[in-house]
């Protein structure tokens, strides 16, 4: 039997090789991105952060009425032993504004869920605080409406930089919407020559780990073996131990 899903990437271009030739729907439920659907199967881009990928869940989950709902895209690793490319199926969410921890049923590790873009420095802290293998923005906000709504949900993450890569600072280029703006970005780089490596090397290593995100969720939506299962929130002291899938 076929499942109704939802996946909610924040950006496009993190799930553009899994939608190529797909059917574009109007947006009017999405936000300010594209929708998606081939099948039984739907990608909703909400744009960067908590507040937008709370509203577009809330959107999809009541006009598309899904079984499942993933929260999909690009994640910074929180540890050594994550690798640029390496997918992580997270067993627990962390809302790091609230330590409030959501279990998916299945998978392994902690993904954290941070209110803004993590640096070295804060991705030390993360790990330290929360036990977890790699971070996010938007995960803990698609959990927690799927919790609401008590329907399967689960995670799907590429790591996109290692855990001491000095990530461009990109939040001051996304607008309130959470809509990133590239062209101020590329007219901001253009002026720092420092920035031209390793931006480039960033975009490399996006670029690679969009194309192993959406093999993975390719092969999921094909086989249709979307592993869900009960969700309980955790008090904030439980700490889990970090187990490397």
């Amino acid at each position: 039997m076929s499942i109704k899903v939802v996946i909610i990437a924040a950006l496009e271009r993190e799930v553009a090789p899994l939608v190529k030739g797909w059917r574009v729907l109007d947006n009017s439920h999405s936000g300010v991105y594209r929708t998606f659907q081939h099948g039984d199967t739907t990608v909703v881009c909400s744009g960067i952060g908590f507040g937008p990928a709370q509203k577009c869940a809330e959107s999809a989950i009541s006009i598309l009425t899904p079984q499942v709902v993933v929260s999909a895209g690009l994640a910074g690793a929180l540890v050594p032993e994550m690798k640029v490319g390496q997918v992580l199926v997270p067993a627990t969410i962390v809302n790091s504004r609230t330590g409030a921890r959501i279990n998916t049923g299945h998978g392994s590790g902690t993904l954290v869920s941070a209110a803004g873009i993590a640096g070295p420095e804060g991705k030390r802290l993360l790990a330290h605080q929360h036990s977890g293998l790699a971070v996010d923005m938007e995960a803990a906000a698609v959990a927690e409406v799927a919790e609401g709504h008590k329907i399967g949900f689960t995670a799907v993450k590429a790591i996109s930089d290692d855990a001491d890569f000095p990530v461009p600072d990109l939040e001051r280029f996304v607008d309130d919407e959470g809509r990133f703006l590239t062209g101020k970005f590329v007219a901001h780089v253009g002026l720092h020559p420092r920035l031209w490596g390793t931006v480039r090397q960033f975009a490399l290593n996006s670029a690679h780990a969009s194309q192993e995100l959406c093999r993975v969720l390719r092969n999921l939506i094909e086989s249709g073996k979307w592993q869900v299962g009960p969700k309980s929130v955790r008090p904030a002291a439980t700490i889990e131990g970090i187990r490397v899938p």
